[in-house]
């Protein structure tokens, strides 16, 4: 029995999920115990407490997991996006929750949230590509003007004009 209330001694005052398979593992050796032995362990208590603990932090990890997808979910709105972009932010964000689902402490689930906003945050809008995509076509327009075909004031119209359209 001594031996037993030492063993429930090294359970920790602050439980965290990583003492579970500790915690059950003490609870499968007290539950071996002869009933004479039991009725002399006087802390066994502190395994039910425990498991309690373990209960009520798995419970707060899964509502946490579920409030975190959901803020992944809303965190951007697609409809901003092309339909290559909406594909990449559906294969991040079913990444996210795979790995959200399978996390074993809200640490690891908020890493999970940092990378998957990160990398939505990477992912341009249509604004963004449109933008991208003017600058390349005047970039484009603008190496494959001969501006010695034209008068210096017409040299100086076109640029203007050139810079006009970049500056928009």
């Amino acid at each position: 029995a001594l031996a037993m209330i030492e063993l429930i001694n090294t359970i920790p005052a602050e439980i965290k999920l990583s003492d579970e398979y500790t915690i059950n593992n003490i609870k499968a050796q007290y539950e071996a115990l002869t009933d004479d032995v039991k009725v002399l362990v006087t802390n066994k208590d502190k395994i039910t407490i425990a498991l309690n603990q373990i209960e009520v932090l798995k419970n707060e990890l899964k509502n946490y997991k579920r409030s975190s997808i959901s803020t992944l979910l809303t965190y951007l709105d697609k409809t901003n996006y092309s339909e290559n972009g909406q594909q990449q932010i559906d294969t991040y964000l079913q990444q996210a929750t795979n790995s959200i689902n399978t996390a074993t402490s809200i640490e690891s689930v908020d890493l999970v949230i940092l990378q998957t906003k990160e990398l939505l945050d990477d992912i341009k809008t249509l604004a963004e590509e449109l933008d991208d995509y003017k600058i390349e076509k005047i970039n484009s327009i603008s190496s494959s003007i001969k501006y010695s075909n034209y008068s210096e004031a017409n040299q100086n119209t076109i640029k203007t004009y050139i810079a006009t359209a970049t500056e928009t």
